[in-house]
């Protein structure tokens, strides 16, 4: 492992504490959640917020003997989110990046499931992460063209009344129809799928996305709707899954037909740790 590029200089209180407590003084503090710019640089906001809040469990626990014998405490969903505002979607990919960072344990066990953690000690792992040196969040080989695409596609809430009837006509020769508010009832899946055809199937196949008949887009956007409904996915959700299925190495022609599937979207969905 690389040698930490952390300025102890920077931390006066480097010199008086013990190297856990040092962590927990840049890291967080009681009745609030302090991001270190360092780690929220190099992990993202999301992940930096969730191992913050982790990390001030872990302590209250410690302080009152309460871990289990290996080290752990327990951490619902909804208490997480009341802590951080963080949504139970962005915690399980949260969840997820920090393991593959090596920043926590984690597990599910007991009836009913209740989730585990326990965070890294490895100090220099972290100081590394504070240094804002080689370690960086895991990149997507195939990713959204620029920030312009992404803010065209502003997501919006999901919601279960999914009762409007899609325009029965199309406007131009990619096969996306209009997206206009009396088109369909979740803008979300539209947006999704017009992403997914006019941007990521032209970067990987380079060219355009075969037409789609009116019935073959409406079965498409049932299907995805279907399947965003059941799990509680937004636009950046089913955008994620969309860019695990164009990064896996499976044979197949990369038409939407073939991604809005249940059982293909499903094992993406396993895949990005949902």
């Amino acid at each position: 492992m690389a040698k930490s590029n952390v300025l102890f200089s920077d931390y006066p209180v480097f010199s008086s504490t013990p190297v856990r407590e040092m962590v927990y003084s840049l890291l967080r503090s009681s009745g609030s959640i302090v991001i270190n710019k360092r780690l929220m640089r190099s992990i993202g906001i999301d992940c930096a917020i969730l191992f913050s809040e982790l990390l001030s469990k872990e302590a209250y626990f410690e302080e009152r003997g309460s871990l289990t014998e290996d080290g752990y405490f327990y951490c619902t969903v909804s208490g997480m989110e009341e802590a951080t505002t963080l949504s139970e979607y962005q915690q399980k990919i949260g969840i997820t990046k920090l393991k593959k960072l090596g920043l926590i344990n984690y597990r599910v066990k007991g009836q009913p499931p209740v989730r585990y953690f326990k965070t890294t000690t490895d100090m220099e792992l972290i100081f590394n992460f504070l240094s804002d040196g080689d370690s960086k969040k895991y990149p997507k080989p195939l990713q959204l063209p620029n920030t312009e695409k992404t803010t065209e596609y502003k997501p919006k809430k999901l919601t279960t009344n999914n009762t409007n009837t899609i325009i029965q006509n199309n406007d131009n020769d990619n096969g996306v129809l209009p997206c206009g508010e009396n088109s369909v009832s979740n803008q979300d899946v539209v947006n999704a799928m017009k992403t997914y055809m006019t941007d990521l199937y032209k970067q990987k196949t380079k060219k355009k996305h075969p037409y789609l008949k009116p019935e073959q887009y409406k079965q498409v956007y049932s299907n995805i709707n279907a399947f965003a409904d059941e799990y509680c996915l937004d636009y950046d959700g089913i955008v994620e899954i969309m860019l695990k299925y164009f990064n896996s190495k499976i044979e197949t022609d990369w038409n939407i037909n073939h991604f809005a599937t249940e059982g293909i979207m499903l094992n993406r969905l396993y895949e990005i740790g949902m």
